[in-house]
């Protein structure tokens, strides 16, 4: 009684609710799909047991969503085989009965498990006949397959049984089998199909429809996720101008039940695109009825290729005939020569004429070019060697052109040469334009320079090489092989120029900047170009020269410069000898009213008047000085004597807040000056040093011999190479910055307040060091001091004092890694050019931070090479001091325009350290770089702890100690 209510309320429940209880309860491994998309819409609770799956998880989705290829397995073609299974289901309307196959499922944990499954795709009609649901049922065969033996029997297994389970186990390996050879099969026909842009179809004549596999899909841009289309909806695809002939030969076919239909026809794709298909099919009987079974490929690119290749043939022979270019074939077993029409009328031989050897083609060279176009053509025949080289023409209608002839060797599967062919080109216009534009920028020297707007190229000629030293091979193939070359500071100015006028409507252009050379000097250049323009205005084309005018401008500034002195030398000497004339009676006057006045007034004017008269003198003394008119009375002087002996004149100009030490030379050699006018430039050059230091510093005068090359002699025009004698005077005073330092020699120049200087000092000092054949040089920076260097020529000994350039020797470099830090953008590109010439590999910086970055993506750096007062929050003890705290192997060498003793006692470094002095030559720059990475690093004294400590970048402004004798204080360098 209680089972008949529980039934009565069961069948009481609405009837859906009922059947899907039953259809999930029921056995079996189902899944219920809607035809179009596949959609899941049920499934029964073994299926779900059997895939490790929820219901909610899957329903609603996608069977290839839930049930993916293994991205990670270059086997996995289960989606593919499934797809096309379901695509015949819905095409023919019958059931697909599936081989076994491999399809791993996705776990919940997202890893894949090998799985085999017998599968089974069954179409549920409804009453119009049309597929309303597919029911896909599948059985795991895994265990089976894996398994290949009978060893799942058990001895429990009854005999009845027993004999199932062999059976199905019997068929399972044989499925096994052939599911590998259908697998292989399969994957080679999807190779076909990969390879040759191919795709498979089925066609079924009594329902219209087709099923195509998933490489047509993408042959016909169609979405793999949409059904196949009708027979209807497949010729709507057809490009209208081949829809009638297609549908007439499918008509033929149909109707005349022929074996085979061909067609060859365009489609236009969802996006509009045209694309060219060709396929082929036939009639295949099944148990259903008669299918037509196809194939189809994608012939776009081969007829879009022959179109393009009929189109090239013509531009071909068009641009032979424009070009004067034809081309030439030899066979050479059987021999066989063959020329086209072109190269024939190249030859002056009527068209279709080819020679019948190559002894009578060769024989078409004038003489001297014979033996050169036989070897060539010998060396391509038994080497394969191919060829490309200019000769000249005789033709039997009297010309005698320029030709250019390439060959190239063509080889038999052993790599035998059995074809040698190549083109032929008439240059003799080029070669003519070519020879005259040479003749031309040989005959001006001019760098000339061919700018391609469309193409954005620049060409240059080879006076880039002659005039800048750089092989047209190094170049940036852009205008950045100009603009890279443009000193930093006219860069702006010079590409905002030369835009205007490309730009604008003007047609020529010209500007003056400083272009660098190789070596990473800049040179002073005048550029000019003309801009060729198109029929609407726009610039095509800009060609132009580039002139070195450096030695130019030198001259020009030389000439200034001599000049002026001229003009101050004729204005000196017009007036020199009347207004001494006039000061000799005024200082006599003078000096004997001083005498005979008693009056104290009237003495007072005659002791100014007298002093008056003297400062006069020092005037034009000083002015012939400068215009280098002054009497001079050279003899051999020993400079280290000299300054000695005026030491106490030097220590009582100077106050007693300024401390004095004198470094000399004790290997000094000796100078043929005129010793008094060297002490009046000492004492000037001192009295501007103790003006300088208003509230006290450190004076330090040094002597050295030094050695001016031919690379510093390049630079400084007056200079000879050779030996020198050095005198150098560095102060701790206010410095001075770059423009003051290039007029502090001019006459009448001064920083000084009015009435505290007249102008004259350096200018005299500047005038005096000239005459003697010397060199003069400048080193300041502002709050740091100044160093004025004076270099007299070196005299060999007392008897032999003309001076003579010393043998130049040849610096030593190397190929290790050198880091410069440098703030001065001229010498730093300078230093990395002469570093570079000299084999090391440099990197560049101009800063302290910078150079430590540096250090940290370079580790194979050896030596730290930097300047000592650097901007930046960082000196260059500062950066040395940190570099070696990080790197304790870096070797570190220090640059500064201070002498070593200078600045070792101004407290900027400490003793020991290796210190290369501004400005130096090549060969001391050199021989200090090796030197130094040659030194033992354990050796070096690089200071410690203590002198750390007492370090200081800025000296202080307390007054040092005083030494009040008179005799200097010497430290001899040893």
């Amino acid at each position: 009684m209680e089972w008949s209510t529980a039934k009565m309320d069961m069948l009481n429940q609405p009837m859906e609710s009922l059947y899907k209880r039953l259809f999930k309860a029921s056995p079996g491994k189902i899944l219920v799909l809607e035809p179009d998309r596949f959609e899941i819409i049920a499934v029964t609770d073994e299926y779900l047991k059997a895939t490790v799956t929820n219901e909610s998880d899957i329903v609603g989705k996608t069977l290839f969503e839930v049930f993916p290829d293994d991205p990670d397995d270059p086997k996995a073609d289960g989606v593919n085989s499934l797809f096309a299974s379901l695509q015949r289901v819905v095409s023919l309307k019958a059931a697909d009965v599936m081989t076994i196959q491999r399809y791993p499922i996705r776990l919940p944990s997202g890893a894949f498990e090998e799985r085999f499954w017998s599968l089974v795709n069954s179409p549920v009609l409804d009453e119009f006949g049309m597929v309303e649901f597919i029911m896909h049922k599948v059985e795991d065969v895994t265990a089976i397959v894996h398994e290949n033996s009978f060893s799942i029997l058990t001895e429990s297994t009854d005999s009845k049984s027993r004999i199932a389970l062999q059976d199905i186990i019997l068929q399972a390996n044989e499925l096994k089998q052939t599911l590998s050879k259908l697998q292989e099969h399969e994957a080679r026909i999807r190779t076909a199909e990969r390879m040759l842009n191919l795709g498979t179809w089925e066609y079924n004549p009594q329902t219209g429809s087709l099923n195509w596999s998933r490489q047509v899909f993408d042959i016909y841009d169609v979405a793999p996720t949409q059904k196949a289309l009708n027979v209807e909806e497949y010729f709507a695809m057809v490009h209208p101008d081949d829809r009638e002939a297609s549908i007439a030969i499918y008509q033929s076919f149909i109707e005349e039940h022929a074996p085979q239909i061909a067609f060859e026809h365009r489609v236009i794709t969802r996006d509009g695109d045209v694309r060219y298909v060709k396929g082929v099919g036939e009639f295949h009987l099944t148990p259903d009825g008669e299918i037509v079974v196809g194939c189809v490929q994608d012939i776009t690119s081969f007829i879009r290729n022959r179109d393009k290749l009929t189109q090239a043939e013509y531009l071909l022979r068009l641009a032979g005939e424009k070009a004067r270019l034809g081309g030439w074939r030899v066979e050479l077993d059987p021999l066989v020569v063959t020329w086209t029409s072109e190269t024939a009328a190249i030859h002056g031989m009527p068209a279709g004429y080819s020679p019948p050897d190559v002894a009578t083609a060769v024989q078409f060279y004038v003489p001297e070019f014979r033996e050169l176009i036989m070897g060539a053509f010998e060396r391509c025949v038994q080497q394969g060697e191919a060829f490309d080289v200019i000769c000249q023409l005789q033709t039997p209608d009297g010309r005698r052109p320029w030709i250019r002839a390439i060959g190239e060797a063509e080889r038999d599967t052993q790599g035998k040469v059995i074809v040698v062919q190549g083109a032929f080109q008439d240059i003799s216009t080029l070669r003519e334009a070519q020879e005259r534009f040479q003749l031309i920028s040989k005959a001006t020297n001019d760098v000339i320079w061919d700018w391609n707007f469309a193409t954005n190229q620049v060409w240059w000629n080879d006076s880039m090489t002659d005039v800048f030293g750089y092989s047209l091979s190094s170049l940036e193939p852009g205008p950045e092989s100009w603009t890279l070359r443009i000193h930093p500071d006219d860069r702006e100015r010079v590409l905002q120029s030369i835009h205007q006028v490309i730009d604008g409507e003007d047609n020529y252009w010209q500007s003056d900047y400083r272009f660098i050379r190789s070596d990473g000097q800049y040179a002073n250049v005048i550029d000019r170009g003309f801009v060729t323009r198109d029929g609407q205005g726009k610039a095509t084309r800009m060609v132009g020269s580039l002139l070195d005018v450096t030695e130019r401008m030198a001259m020009e500034q030389r000439l200034r410069e001599s000049q002026k002195l001229e003009a101050v030398g004729h204005l000196t000497g017009g007036v020199a000898h009347d207004f001494n004339n006039l000061l000799t009676i005024i200082l006599g006057n003078a000096e004997m009213l001083s005498e005979l006045v008693t009056d104290p007034n009237l003495q007072s004017m005659a002791e100014m008047t007298l002093s008056a008269s003297k400062r006069g003198a020092e005037l034009t003394r000083h002015l012939l000085a400068f215009a280098r008119r002054q009497p001079l009375d050279p003899k051999v002087t020993d400079v280290n004597q000299l300054v000695e002996a005026m030491w106490g004149l030097i220590r009582r100009t100077l106050p007693e807040n300024i401390e004095l030490e004198f470094i000399p030379d004790p290997d000094l050699g000796i100078t043929e000056i005129d010793a008094g006018e060297l002490e009046t430039a000492l004492l000037n050059l001192v009295v501007n040093a103790r003006d300088a230091m208003q509230d006290g510093g450190k004076l330090t005068i040094e002597t050295s011999t030094a050695v001016l090359d031919r690379d510093y002699a390049d630079r400084h025009s007056e200079v000879i190479p050779g030996e020198y004698v050095m005198i150098c005077v560095s102060d701790t005073g206010i410095g001075m910055d770059e423009d003051t330092v290039s007029q502090a020699f001019e006459p009448f120049f001064t920083t000084k307040a009015v009435g505290k200087g007249s102008g004259l000092g350096l200018s005299m000092v500047f005038g005096f060091t000239k005459q003697s054949g010397g060199h003069i040089k400048i080193y300041s920076e502002p709050g740091e001091g100044t160093s004025v260097k004076l270099y007299f020529p070196r005299a060999g000994s007392a008897q032999q004092i003309n001076y003579q350039p010393v043998k130049e020797l040849f610096p030593e470099g190397g190929t290790e890694h050198i880091l410069i830090a440098e703030d001065d953008d001229l010498v730093l590109k300078h230093l990395e050019g002469q570093l570079r010439s000299l084999g090391y590999r440099v990197t560049a910086v101009t800063s302290g931070p910078d150079a430590l970055k540096a250090l940290s993506v370079h580790s194979d750096v050896k030596l730290l090479l930097t300047d000592i007062i650097m901007p930046g929050g960082m000196n260059g003890r500062e950066l040395a001091d940190q570099s070696r705290a990080i790197y304790p192997k870096l070797k570190v060498l220090f640059t500064s325009g201070y002498t070593e003793n200078a600045i070792i006692h101004h407290g900027r470094l400490d003793p020991g350290v290796d210190l290369l002095s501004k400005p130096y030559n090549r060969l001391e720059l050199a021989t200090k770089v090796r030197r130094v990475l040659d030194k033992d690093l354990d050796a070096t004294t690089y200071g410690d702890s203590s002198s750390s400590q007492d370090f200081e970048i800025f000296p202080s402004k307390s007054q040092p100690k005083i030494d009040q004798q008179n005799l200097p204080q010497r430290r001899d360098r040893n």
